[in-house]
């Protein structure tokens, strides 16, 4: 084709010299054959409201195809999954996403806009569009599997080695397609172009800016539903690259969807807030552009996802290597959980490596899906809790790459609404830990895992990688339970079972194990020559804790405090002249140092407790009476001594709250620890973890720290032990509105028993007037022990005998339908939280669904467990297998129906008018027995029930009109619709079928359950084609002798359908 060709048009300018001479080199090998058309570098906005750039549009003989150019030099190599860049031996390698995945995601997104945009009659004028990379990188040698070249090109003359002989543009461009429909003649090409032309493209800019960020690459770096991440670099700091994370509107988007939008960018950044963690990647600010918000992000080129980095590693990795990888992910997700931060969409996408002198580290990225959420709640007249940004999004499926489904948590994948998020997160790490281990996902497919949960299984190593040790195989399978309740409670759980397998490795060692950084030492270590690791305490934005023996001066258990850099180094030291001056038993203690570790700065402290109150109130939700009294005499006791000495904490918080049980008496007690901010000048008033800073200093003449804005962190403390989570404002979200903005304090947020003592201590102690607060620590300490002086004593529930835990189970193995849950075996914890629920006998409790329970008022993590452990135990007994599912199933205000359900209601009453309709759709819906064809062809169908075909048509033809007036059929219609959306367009039947399986439930088992989900998959695909508008395509696959195989089925508007099926035979 020549230059001055009117069939190639240029939208935008090349971005580079060489990607000119390439744009060139296609357009010389283009034929100018009254059929080519090509557009290079056009940006479009697809119907999500994502923008895509694309190299080349072409329109040829051979279909129709976007162009992706890249001019990587040097060897490719890789899988399906990811490429490996080496520019040149010696170079560090360049990890980059297979290309052909992010263009044949452009061609299917170009696609539906077009069907979008093109009127009622042209529709069949839009054509099946495909993806090619062109590789044009001189003297590049290509060494990928066969499977991973699959989609990409070498230009010719540009010597590039390694692909198949045909796999060459020129040979491409000469080479009919395998689906002969794909075929352009010079009609259609015209058509083609003319719906093209219509389409408004627009030019690829040059330059691309977000705020004060330059758009370094027009590649993605990643996508999703109104999002998508790119590279940028800020003018002043060019070294320096930032991800940035831009949202857009689709097309005609409505004043709420603006809005929507609005709050999806500013959630991640309100999750992350005052999160900080070198394991965790948030944003550090939000920007508005001419796209829409955005997200700023660091960013490090080299890091890989988690199963890139598996794959590329996996002859390197021993054992220990992938179980540190493990505890880092481990580490990360206990310190979210220790900030009321959760995940809960755990995937090796969101899980990225990042490797620096030799040693990986893990990041966690994604957190939009995530919440933040008390460990309890009050009751709803009284609780302006959660927020909208801090609750997360409803439908965390929705944001999470169909391929990265395998890895959540079955709760999510059946639709559950709210599943409590911990669990989810404990699933995701078992899943994530089946892929480090093994090298293999949990599953090939959606429809495997499906098939797993359905009947129960957890995932098993140990049949991918026998020679795993037990204990691990029983660690992953106890995550991933699809039962919750079998998951270990907390990650802290996961934690400890980590150490014991890694210590049990170290001691079954034949040569002892060298530790390069201490701060990665694992459980049975030694480092320093001096000190034994018996416990990783875990791993902040500072540094290492390590619980330690230290063999030289025959102390056990101690913590071995180690700095991350320098800046944490300089902090250590400051942290150890304070600590020098306090003597306190609530207070940790300096045994030694700073003293050097292996080339690590460290102190060596005094244990303050396996657990931080942190991870108690949310492993338990707020305090008992007697917690709440004798933990808040011992923080005030703390602060108290801190007072006498002149010394400010200026980060006091649950989390750095240990909880240990008392040498003596062996109650719990607290003691405070990380006094790394103590050091820091009065002026820096920004010092401390956001929620628990007074939001008043810097106003008026508070110009500095001062002891309001200490017992301020104090008083916020005591709020959360008593309320079990963090203040909320009257007018502010998070924050006060302003200067005369209040916490909201009710009575009723509070036990009953000391609610109005305790709004009156807390509207005080949170008054934002400084001088209206409590003027000392000793004032506040006399007012909050007056709240508790009215209140007997009573036994404190935290390691009750044996004899008590026996009767509770005698009591509830004795009780029945009208038992009174007060005479049923409960805790005195449970039995509160299921009062305020107005729940009085066990059938109430039973007949509630899962969703009330786990939004109960006040229940922390151990009591909700302990109430779904009875439920199940008397659902077992007391009801038949039918109810139980029925009720498990059911959500409020919705009448379960289970598959079968839904089926049975799609068949007629009879009559003799309608006996073969009636015999028909019983057989195609497997309602009476398992049939001997799962997926028949309408002459099957009318043998089996011994009918004249036509008869059999004519039925299907008025269960279809009749079907379309049902609402319950409709409703699986567009569940089905959406579940074959949600998996990239195209499924088998029985993979959908097993995934309205899932969502629906049903009371049958086996092969039983499996037809009937099949039967209403088949009444869907029957009643949808006789629609004037279906929304699905079905195609049977058939083998030599004709007998189906499978059948696929499709969205309508996806015709990917066609490539994956292409020459074969429709149904009947």
């Amino acid at each position: 084709m020549q230059s001055t060709s009117d069939r190639w048009v240029s939208l935008g300018e090349p971005a580079s010299a060489a990607e000119a001479e390439a744009l060139n080199r296609v357009r010389e090998l283009l034929p100018d054959d009254g059929v080519s058309h090509a557009w290079s570098n056009l940006t479009f906005v697809d119907t999500n409201g994502n923008t895509a750039e694309v190299d080349v549009l072409l329109v040829s003989r051979v279909g129709v195809f976007v162009l992706e150019l890249k001019g990587w030099y040097g060897r490719i190599s890789g899988d399906q999954q990811s490429f490996e860049l080496v520019a040149a031996p010696g170079r560090p390698p360049v990890f980059e996403r297979n290309p052909y995945i992010l263009a044949d995601q452009k061609a299917k997104r170009l696609a539906s806009l077009l069907r979008t945009i093109a009127p009622p009659q042209a529709q069949r004028v839009v054509p099946f569009i495909g993806a090619k990379v062109i590789l044009h990188g001189r003297n590049s040698q290509v060494d990928l599997p066969g499977v991973a070249s699959s989609g990409i090109l070498a230009l010719d003359g540009y010597n590039v080695t390694g692909l198949a002989e045909e796999a060459n543009l020129s040979r491409f461009l000469t080479t009919p397609p395998r689906n002969p429909k794909h075929l352009i003649e010079p009609g259609h090409a015209g058509q083609i172009a003319a719906l093209i032309k219509a389409a408004g493209f627009v030019p690829t800019p040059l330059v691309r800016k977000v705020g004060q960020y330059t758009i370094t690459s027009a590649e993605h770096l990643a996508e999703g539903t109104g999002w998508h991440d790119v590279e940028a670099k800020h003018p002043d700091m060019p070294g320096l690259a930032r991800r940035i994370r831009i949202f857009e509107l689709p097309r005609g988007a409505s004043t709420e969807d603006r809005a929507e939008l609005e709050r999806s960018a500013q959630r991640e950044l309100a999750l992350t807030s005052g999160v900080r963690h070198p394991g965790i990647e948030g944003p550090f600010d939000m920007v508005r552009s001419d796209f829409g918000p955005a997200l700023i992000f660091e960013h490090d080129p080299a890091a890989q996802p988690l199963d890139a980095y598996i794959g590329a590693n996996a002859a390197s990795l021993t054992f220990a290597d992938r179980l540190a990888l493990l505890r880092q992910i481990a580490e990360v997700l206990a310190y979210a959980h220790s900030r009321r931060l959760t995940h809960r969409a755990l995937s090796p996408l969101r899980v990225r490596i990042v490797t620096h002198d030799g040693t990986p580290q893990v990041r966690i990225r994604d957190w939009w899906t995530g919440r933040k959420s008390p460990a309890s709640t009050a009751r709803a007249t009284a609780r302006p809790t959660v927020t909208a940004l801090a609750g997360g999004v409803a439908d965390v499926t929705r944001w999470v790459e169909q391929d990265q489904w395998p890895y959540l948590a079955p709760e999510l994948l059946r639709g559950s609404q709210e599943p409590p998020p911990v669990p989810l997160d404990v699933y995701g790490f078992g899943a994530l830990a089946y892929l480090v281990l093994t090298g293999q996902p949990p599953g090939a497919h959606l429809a495997e895992v499906i098939d797993r949960v359905n009947a129960g299984q957890p995932l098993d190593a140990a049949k991918v990688s026998p020679e795993l040790p037990e204990s691990v195989v029983a660690l992953i399978a106890a995550a991933t339970s699809p039962n919750e309740l079998d998951r270990p409670a907390t990650m802290q759980d996961v934690l400890e079972r980590l150490s014991a397998i890694e210590a049990g490795t170290l001691a079954e060692a034949p040569v002892p194990v060298a530790v390069v950084d201490p701060l990665e030492a694992p459980s049975g270590a030694m480092v320093g020559g001096r000190f034994a690791v018996r416990f990783r305490r875990g791993r902040g934005s500072t540094g290492t804790a390590l619980l330690v023996d230290d063999v030289t001066q025959q102390l056990e258990n101690v913590v071995l405090k180690l700095a991350r850099d320098d800046a944490a180094a300089r902090r250590l030291t400051g942290e150890a002249r304070v600590l020098a001056h306090l003597d306190h038993p609530r207070i940790v203690q300096a045994i030694e140092g700073p003293l050097d570790v292996d080339g690590r700065q460290a102190l060596l402290l005094s244990d303050a407790g396996q657990a931080t109150l942190a991870q108690r109130l949310a492993a338990e939700g707020r305090c008992t009476l007697e917690q709440l009294e004798n933990y808040g005499r011992d923080l005030l006791d703390a602060v108290g001594h801190l007072e006498e000495r002149g010394v400010f904490h200026r980060d006091i918080k649950p989390a750095n709250l240990g909880v240990a049980p008392d040498r003596g008496t062996r109650k719990p007690r607290l003691t405070l620890f990380d006094f790394s901010l103590a050091p820091e000048p009065l002026e820096n008033i920004g010092a401390g973890t956001p929620g628990y800073l007074d939001p008043f200093l810097g106003k008026g003449r508070r110009r500095q720290y001062d002891r309001a804005a200490e017992l301020w962190s104090v008083a916020v403390t005591l709020f959360e032990m008593a309320r079990g989570e963090l203040p909320t404002w009257h007018r502010g979200d998070g924050a006060p509105a302003g200067p005369d903005d209040r916490v909201v304090v009710l009575p009723d947020m509070f036990e009953d028993a000391v609610g109005e003592a305790l709004a009156a201590f807390f509207t005080r102690a949170l008054h934002p007037d400084a001088t209206a607060r409590f003027a000392n620590v000793g004032d506040l300490a006399r007012a909050w022990y007056a709240v508790f002086a009215p209140l007997a004593s009573g036994a404190a529930e935290e390691g009750e005998p044996d004899a008590v835990a026996a009767a509770r189970d005698d009591a509830a193995a004795r009780a029945t339908l009208t038992t009174p849950l007060s005479e049923a075996g409960l805790s005195p914890r449970a039995l509160s939280a299921l009062q305020r629920e107005d729940l009085a006998t066990v059938s109430e409790l039973i007949t509630t669904s899962g969703l009330r329970i786990n939004s109960i008022p006040g229940l922390g993590e151990q009591y909700r467990r302990e109430i779904q452990a009875r439920v199940r135990q008397w659902r077992d007994r007391l009801l038949s297998r039918e109810e139980t599912t029925r009720v498990e199933r059911a959500e409020p205000g919705e009448k379960w129906l289970g598959v079968e359900g839904v089926a049975e209601l799609l068949v007629p009453r009879p009559s003799p008018a309608n006996v073969v309709e009636v015999r028909a759709l019983r057989s195609l819906l497997a309602l009476d027995g398992v049939p001997a064809t799962a997926w028949p062809t309408v002459q099957q169908l009318a043998t089996a029930v011994d009918a004249p075909r036509a008869e059999v048509v004519s039925a299907l033809d008025n269960a279809a009109r009749r079907w379309r007036r049902n609402p319950e059929f409709a409703q699986v219609r567009d569940l089905l619709v959406s579940v074959i959306a949600a998996q990239g367009g195209v499924v088998g039947a029985e993979e959908a079928a097993a995934a309205l399986t899932f969502r629906l439930g049903s009371a049958r088992e086996g092969d039983a359950r499996r037809a009937v989900a099949t039967g209403l998959v088949r009444a869907v695909v029957e009643g949808d084609v006789r629609s004037q508008v279906p929304s699905l395509v079905t195609r049977r696959l058939t083998d030599d002798a004709g007998v189906t195989r499978t059948v696929m089925l499709a969205v309508s508007d996806d015709a990917a359908v066609e490539a994956a099926v292409s020459g074969e035979a429709a149904l009947d």
